[in-house]
């Protein structure tokens, strides 16, 4: 359970007595050793390690401003290497130089819920901090490499991804997807979080049981589903990218892009672009981004607007990928 941070004392070690730090748990995701002073069923465990983490969460007070930002929406806010996020009934969060998360947690909040914006926004502005190219998409793993799907909301890329689960293969990336370059080895996926997030509808059209799912937020119908089996366990090469494209089509089919269109969907699906300027990362992104339209692994799949399309897709990319 969480404690409730919201007192008047300001002495940290009162707040231990509470909760007490001498348990960490230990996972891996995003490339990262991560520990952590509350259990993350959405991340891959690991055996404690005897090396540094690369990543901190751990429970805290929270500051109500940030000194020096140079973004503030009302929610978040925003400066080169740190981020904080003020959430009324839910938590607050402070997210500093790519490597520790403070969270200050409601005590009328659920954990899933406190849980839903920390591995959202704040583990996405902690990977930009870390300098990691992080994507609006879902992953999977093939033996060819890894498949990509971005595109707006209701275009089918959870969906598409949980398809090919049921297919056999492994999931890297759902709606937060880390890509890391280097010159020998191109773009790698980095497995991320061990969950997938459906719609209601989409849960019956797949035929899953959604009494072994968890509801998202009350205020949707949106469910959650782990999957620490079906994560692939290490990074992937990239195969391609695809911009999933609903339209008013009768058939599935996959077409190239543009060097102008493959630049838009990338720009459209940088993780929280509008925070990124505040965050000091636009140059690096522009290099990255260069990098990755230049590799031309960017390509549309058009689906049908209306109807359930899921198989046809697969079967193309199966074509496609000899998979």
């Amino acid at each position: 359970m969480w404690i409730d941070l919201e007192t008047k004392t300001t002495e940290q070690s009162k707040i231990r007595l509470h909760y007490p730090n001498n348990h960490f748990h230990h996972y891996y995701g995003f490339g990262l050793h991560i520990v952590s002073e509350f259990e993350c069923p959405e991340l891959s465990p690991i055996a404690a390690a005897h090396s540094s983490p690369d990543v901190v969460i751990r429970v805290g007070l929270v500051p109500s401003i940030l000194e020096g930002r140079q973004l503030d929406d009302g929610f978040s806010q925003v400066k080169p290497d740190a981020y904080l996020l003020r959430l009324d009934n839910i938590a607050n969060y402070h997210v500093t130089n790519g490597c520790e998360i403070v969270v200050q947690p409601q005590a009328s909040c659920s954990d899933s819920l406190v849980r839903l914006y920390l591995f959202s926004q704040c583990i996405g502005a902690l990977l930009h901090q870390r300098h990691q190219l992080i994507l609006h998409a879902s992953a999977i793993a093939t033996d060819q490499g890894a498949l990509i799907f971005m595109g707006p909301s209701g275009s089918g890329k959870s969906t598409l991804a949980a398809g090919l689960i049921d297919t056999g293969y492994k999931l890297l990336a759902e709606d937060l997807c880390a890509l890391e370059f280097s010159p020998g080895r191109g773009f790698q996926v980095l497995p991320g979080m061990a969950q997938l997030r459906l719609w209601h509808d989409t849960i019956q059209q797949l035929g899953h049981n959604k009494k072994l799912m968890q509801k998202v937020w009350q205020k949707e119908d949106k469910y959650s589903r782990l999957l620490q089996d079906e994560l692939a366990s290490v990074p992937t090469a990239l195969k391609m990218i695809y911009w999933l494209n609903p339209a008013d089509v009768e058939t599935v089919e996959i077409t190239p892009l543009s060097l102008p269109e493959m630049t838009a969907a990338i720009v459209k699906n940088i993780f929280r672009g509008e925070y990124t300027q505040a965050l000091g990362v636009q140059k690096r992104l522009f290099r990255q981004t260069a990098e990755l339209i230049r590799a031309g692994q960017i390509c549309q799949l058009t689906r049908p607007r209306n109807g359930f399309s899921l198989i046809n897709q697969i079967t193309l990319l199966q074509k496609v990928h000899s998979l």
